[in-house]
């Protein structure tokens, strides 16, 4: 699947930094890497590891000191960067990639999180 490789990549930067922590958490972490294309809620997250969804929102901000929905969209931005960077994904690929099945939408919240446009952003890298 497009965007695998490079998934894996950031999977294993945001893991290995994280070897004490909680196994909830790494759980919780692995399965919205798995299903990132998708559209993943807190309750399909917090059903994975067995937890109410409200519990489970603290427990993720007690212990990453982020939200999940800031979690979620800054690996859904890290992904797309990746992705721009390598110059091989059209950015409606990469919006679906990453979970996100408004192109429109998706350019707004990268230049939310980046302060440019996708466009910009694969020109300049």
């Amino acid at each position: 699947e497009k965007g695998e490789k490079v998934l894996a990549g950031i999977f294993d930067k945001v893991s290995s930094s994280d070897s004490a922590e909680n196994p909830t958490i790494v759980k919780a972490k692995k399965y919205i890497f798995d299903h990132l294309s998708e559209n993943i809620a807190l309750e399909d997250i917090a059903g994975h590891v067995y937890l109410n969804p409200v519990y489970f929102s603290r427990f993720f901000k007690q212990h990453t000191g982020t939200t999940l929905t800031d979690y979620l969209t800054k690996i859904r931005v890290n992904l797309a960067c990746d992705m721009l960077r390598s110059h091989k994904y059209k950015i409606h690929e990469i919006s679906d990639a990453c979970g996100y099945k408004s192109s429109k939408y998706f350019a707004k919240i990268f230049k939310l999180y980046t302060g440019q446009t996708p466009s910009e952003f694969s020109k300049i890298n």
